[in-house]
């Protein structure tokens, strides 16, 4: 137990000096969120309403900084830092008004270095699992109606592992009040993370934290704690492996009213493991993480668009 207290602890310091930075985001701007406090200077309104607007055909890409801290069973505990972009493509919008998103990640790099031994890091630049398209359906409030990959070739896990953060995820919720909190229970599946995908089922309480309707900052903060267990197993003629998960985790969500997206994430999570092997071979391991989500670009297909315009005018008519 020592030792995975230095290691949180390490962890938190080494996050403190890396460029990964929580941020309150508007289209202009980048601003702290603990400097915003004097009521006198941030409007407020007292209820908000949130959800996710997707446009057809947009482009969202969202940078992704990973702290991850991992014990694994008795071998020395390290430290991995990964940099990638998330992209997700809005396909189409059905008739239900559910979202389909097509997703892939690019790595920019994953730094991997035993803790006391930064000098014996590691660096890569690639991922195979860049190569990956997955296609993630989803309503206005996060809820998943489909995740899976498009190109299901062979079994392949992502450098953040199966049951790495994620970006979308149930609200089950609209309006509320500031302050007022909520509980939401889901099952998702984690196609994001691995093929085969592993299988969360979760409870978190949410909370509106903040409302800010200004000039520069129109946005709500929602808070999270979120506790889960999870469920992965891939199985051959050589190797069966099962994997079952306890998650633990702290986050912070800003949805942006103007966009209706998702603008900044951040997430602190511990990871407990237990690891099947051949259905005899148990072993352990520990991972935490620290992870940030930001939009960083938002590109419109302005042709696209004007169709879907057509479209809800042609039907208005009828």
């Amino acid at each position: 137990m020592k030792t995975i207290n230095k290691i949180i602890i390490l962890a938190i310091l080494a996050l403190a000096t890396s460029p990964i930075d929580a941020k309150f985001l508007d289209s202009t701007n980048i601003v702290n969120p603990i400097q915003i406090t004097d009521s006198s200077i941030v409007a407020k309104i007292d209820t908000a309403c949130f959800k996710y607007k997707f446009n057809i055909k947009d482009t969202l890409i969202y940078r992704v900084d990973v702290l991850d801290s991992i014990i694994a069973d008795l071998d020395e505990p390290f430290f991995r830092k990964r940099s990638e972009e998330m992209k997700v493509i809005v396909d189409k919008i059905d008739s239900l008004h559910n979202y389909h998103l097509i997703i892939s990640f690019k790595t920019l790099s994953i730094v991997e270095w035993i803790v006391g031994k930064p000098q014996d890091s590691t660096l890569r630049t690639f991922s195979p699992f860049s190569e990956k398209l997955i296609l993630l359906v989803i309503d206005s409030l996060g809820n998943r109606i489909q995740a899976k990959h498009l190109n299901p070739d062979y079994a392949i896990t992502a450098a953040g592992g199966t049951f790495a953060p994620y970006l979308f995820f149930p609200l089950a919720e609209t309006c509320k009040r500031e302050n007022a909190t909520f509980l939401v229970r889901s099952t998702d599946t984690l196609s994001e993370n691995s093929f085969p995908p592993a299988i969360l089922s979760q409870t978190s309480l949410f909370k509106v934290k903040e409302i800010h309707r200004t000039d520069s900052l129109n946005n709500v903060l929602i808070t999270f704690v979120k506790t889960g267990k999870g469920f992965y197993a891939i199985e051959n003629s050589e190797l069966d492996i099962e994997t079952t998960s306890i998650i633990n985790s702290y986050g912070e969500l800003i949805i942006d009213f103007t966009k209706e997206l998702p603008i900044f994430y951040t997430l602190n999570q511990e990871l407990k493991l237990k690891i099947k092997i051949n259905k005899e071979i148990e072993k352990s391991s520990w991972q935490y993480s620290l992870a940030t989500f930001q939009l960083i670009h938002q590109g419109h297909n302005n042709e696209a668009l004007q169709e879907e315009i057509d479209k809800m005018r042609k039907s208005l008519k009828k």
